[in-house]
């Protein structure tokens, strides 16, 4: 299933990096010793270093495609998760790391992270969080990188005590892997044979929101926006008198056999009622101002024939202004040239008034 929304996961990956720096940068346990404060602002610049060469790395390899499954488009969901595969390689080195050494480790990520989440997928095991590549990935390469960039490290130095701190981080993430792998197979084989794993297929499609909270995390009604819809899916049925399209029961994006041309779902048509991200409707006052402007300068311009912007040509007749305004703007529309930049200053200050003076009104 697709990823509800983006802006949501953005936000989601931003409070992210924002909590490892605060968790890196503690990990110091104190601040007033000396060195605590260049030891906290080496690991807050290393992980935000790392971040984003991460970010960059998964940025450009996804769209190279030299990895199985990318390839072809510039994807913000893989990059930010990318990125954040870099802040967890980030942790185990943060404070120990040059700047240039905290790039490289980051920067691997990007592809490291690409060719796990190919993997899952090629072995059809769903992790629709990329919690796998992200943090076991991203995190097995943060364990076995610290002794190999650090400031003494296996390539800056070349020490034997470099390599068996190599050694011993392999050992260690071992020992993770099979105490993690063991408990989490008897805990889930458990729950399988409980029938407890899983919820039933079709509450798994319906959503389990309503199910175990009742109430939608997302309404259907917040997805009635222009902006999905497409010019041919509209042409299916005439406008109503709120500006939504279709006939009764019907809508425009609903074709035959109540199926949308574009495949969306009934409760995404157009509707200008149901519009939440029409600015004409969120700001009325300043819609009829720059309405007036626009008319102005186009009188200017075109000495007194009427012009009017395509930019406002989706504004229907009841966001254009009372007749009073539009016989306003007419005249103003056949000033000539020489008056006309005078006219239009007072004309804005007129329509300004006026819209101010109906809004206190309404109050």
């Amino acid at each position: 299933m697709p990823g509800h929304s983006v802006p949501l996961s953005a936000l989601g990956g931003l409070i992210l990096v924002f909590g490892f720096f605060a968790c890196n940068g503690t990990k110091q346990g104190s601040i007033s010793n000396e060195g605590d404060g260049i030891a906290v602002a080496t690991a807050i610049v290393n992980t935000a270093l790392g971040t984003s060469a991460a970010g960059i790395s998964t940025l450009l390899f996804n769209k190279i495609g030299w990895i199985p499954g990318t390839g072809g488009n510039y994807s913000f969901l893989i990059t930010m998760n990318g990125s954040l595969t870099g802040t967890v390689a980030l942790c185990a080195g943060c404070n120990v790391y040059e700047a240039w050494a905290a790039v490289v480790v980051g920067a691997i990520c990007g592809p490291l992270f690409l060719c796990c989440n190919w993997l899952l997928k090629h072995c059809q095991i769903d992790d629709p969080l990329d919690a796998i590549p992200v943090h076991g990935a991203g995190g097995i390469w943060g364990v076995l990188a610290v002794h190999l960039f650090k400031f003494e490290g296996v390539f800056l130095s070349g020490s034997s005590e470099a390599a068996w701190g190599f050694l011993f981080n392999i050992i260690g993430v071992l020992a993770i892997i099979t105490w993690t792998g063991t408990l989490s197979f008897l805990m889930f084989y458990g729950l399988k044979k409980c029938q407890m794993l899983r919820v039933e297929a079709a509450a798994e499609f319906k959503g389990m929101d309503m199910l175990k909270h009742g109430e939608s995390a997302y309404p259907a009604d917040a997805w009635v926006e222009q902006q999905y819809m497409k010019e041919d899916a509209l042409a299916g049925g005439d406008e109503d008198d709120n500006g939504a399209t279709g006939n009764g029961s019907s809508n425009g994006a609903t074709k035959k056999g109540g199926k949308s041309k574009d495949g969306l779902p009934p409760n995404m048509r157009f509707s200008r009622a149901a519009s939440y991200n029409n600015p004409h409707e969120m700001f009325p006052a300043a819609s009829k101002m720059f309405a007036g402007m626009n008319a102005a300068a186009g009188g200017v311009t075109k000495s007194g024939k009427t012009s009017r912007a395509s930019s406002m040509s989706v504004v229907n007749e009841a966001e254009d202004g009372t007749p009073a305004e539009k016989e306003k703007l007419t005249v103003i529309q056949e000033l000539n040239v020489a008056g006309g930049i005078a006219n239009i200053a007072v004309a804005m200050v007129t329509a300004t008034a006026d819209v101010e003076k109906d809004e206190n009104t309404l109050i």
